[in-house]
């Protein structure tokens, strides 16, 4: 029987734990350990597809195939497919955030809870609620049914968001470490379309995503936990020139750096070699580019650009570049053995989302885009 998707989410928790390295049989002999169904062999090999692309924590396969066709993950999962489990977990919950019922779980996923009380709701579908959960930081959620059954009260509530991102975490890491900042600077002369302030902001958002992702994984392989303060936006600037600032943890600042410098002296050389091969002055370039109609053509090949990277092995150099610094920056010690294999988790990361998102914001073939990464004055 194939497993449900908290089956396919904890067998694939198991397999990154243990480095990729698991075979199916071992993933399911941990299963079965646990009381869950094992997985098939299409879910096993979604496995290795999702840590080919660097993907830490579990995705659906129905999504997966939206980010590879797509490029991104879709915005909004379908609820309706996560199993539900009894519990008898103590609750409380508010509608107003000010008083507090108790209630006791009887179900719930990992987007939804069923529970029951001796509180009589007044509320209709839709209705914002509170849900106080141990381990959990106060639950946003939508009231979805209620129904009186003397003398108490069942109904079931939706999280906004997966009730995972929700657990009480580490205290995060002090903003003192926001010690470098990013930034974009788009310098035309016309100001910052909204079509192309979001195309930056998703790939900056992509690139520091991966970047931060990376971190996480080089202290998990490491046993060295990492703690990273969440970047911060500090300046947006619409007119021209366009300029987007953002304060990162140097944790992943010199990350960043490394994969922008060797990107762009990737990028000058082929636009060298293109120059001369093709007899094109930059000027003349720059002017075309100025062309409305082109730049759809600037966005489709910094696209291309990734994948172009990706095939004439910049990954790789990459990966060369950073491990070292990355490593000394994050205060990991010892190297695990196998780390940025091509099969690890770290490739994936690199190779699939930390080098397209940096390829696709650079752009090079926008000469007006400029990315750097500058430590923030004393």
């Amino acid at each position: 029987m194939s497993a449900r998707f908290v089956d396919a989410l904890k067998g694939y928790e198991y397999f990154v734990s243990k480095r990729g390295r698991p075979t199916r049989s071992q993933i399911n002999q941990h299963l079965r350990s646990q009381g869950r169904k094992p997985i098939s062999l299409r879910t096993y090999s979604h496995y290795q597809s999702l840590r080919e692309n660097g993907f830490r924590s579990y995705i659906p396969i129905n999504k997966f195939d939206v980010f590879q066709a797509l490029g991104q993950l879709p915005l909004s999962p379908d609820r309706r497919m996560y199993s539900r489990e009894e519990t008898e977990d103590a609750v409380q919950a508010s509608i107003d955030g000010r008083e507090w019922f108790h209630a006791t779980l009887v179900d719930r996923s990992i987007v939804g809870l069923g529970a029951v009380t001796l509180h009589k709701i007044r509320a209709k579908k839709g209705t914002p609620i509170w849900i106080r959960l141990e381990g959990h930081d106060h639950i946003p959620a939508t009231l979805v049914w209620s129904r009186p059954e003397r003398p108490s009260t069942r109904f079931g509530v939706r999280a906004l968001q997966f009730i995972a991102e929700y657990a009480l975490v580490p205290p995060p890491a002090p903003v003192e470490r926001l010690t470098h900042t990013l930034r974009l600077v788009h310098a035309s002369e016309q100001p910052l379309s909204w079509p192309e302030l979001f195309r930056i902001l998703r790939k900056t958002n992509d690139l520091l995503d991966a970047a931060q992702e990376l971190a996480y994984t080089l202290g998990d392989a490491a046993g060295s936990p990492i703690h990273l303060s969440p970047p911060i936006v500090s300046s947006i600037r619409i007119s021209s020139p366009g300029e987007i600032q953002v304060k990162i943890d140097f944790g992943i600042a010199e990350i960043i750096r490394i994969v922008l410098e060797k990107l762009q002296y990737w990028g000058l050389q082929k636009k060298r070699y293109r120059l001369e091969t093709d007899g094109v002055r930059l000027g003349n370039e720059k002017a075309e580019l100025e062309n409305a109609n082109l730049r759809l053509e600037v966005a489709r090949n910094a696209v291309n650009l990734g994948k172009q990277a990706r095939e004439e092995g910049l990954a790789l150099e990459v990966v060369e570049s950073l491990v070292l610094p990355s490593l000394r920056t994050l205060g990991i010690d010892t190297l695990p053995e196998g780390l940025f294999d091509p099969q690890s988790i770290e490739a994936g990361i690199v190779a699939q989302r930390l080098l397209p998102a940096a390829a696709e914001l650079v752009a090079g073939d926008d000469p007006d885009l400029k990315v750097e990464v500058t430590e923030v004055p004393r």
